[in-house]
């Protein structure tokens, strides 16, 4: 799994992804970048080539140097969604940095467990709902 660091291509995954960067100069002078969704400037990261917080409302969420694919979609989909439509695809109906990858292996192993046994097509459905909106983000640039 490749694993995304928090440098300038971690910057530009960030702006194709629809989120724009609003760092204060007191932040830029000690040499962190702000980064938000337009629309909700209470959800935000802030970062530098070292370390990375997540914050909402002004609260840590969680903190990481470096971020697998999972995670790196999985932090953009909390930054871009809105509160309901996120806590229906979240693993525990909130934001989990730690605990996303895991949660996506369950998902997958139930669909296939299900597909198997052609059982709960509406679970199925479901289940590929959320697998296609964690695809959807961006993890490249070109």
């Amino acid at each position: 799994m490749k694993t995304i660091r928090l440098n300038s291509h971690f910057k530009q995954l960030l702006k194709k992804n629809g989120l724009i960067e609003k760092t204060v100069k007191s932040k830029k002078l000690l040499g962190l970048t702000n980064v938000q969704n337009q629309k909700d400037r209470l959800k935000r990261i802030l970062f530098n080539e070292s370390k990375m917080e997540v914050l909402n409302r002004g609260k840590v969420l969680g903190s990481t140097d470096s971020l697998s694919e999972i995670q790196f979609r999985h932090l953009i989909l909390f930054l871009t969604m809105d509160a309901y439509d996120f806590r229906r695809i979240a693993p525990g109906k909130r934001f989990n940095l730690m605990g996303v990858e895991k949660y996506i292996d369950s998902l997958n192993k139930e669909l296939k467990m299900l597909q198997l046994y052609n059982t709960k097509l509406e679970r199925q459905n479901a289940i590929l709902n959320k697998l296609k909106i964690y695809q959807s983000v961006i993890v490249t640039v070109k």
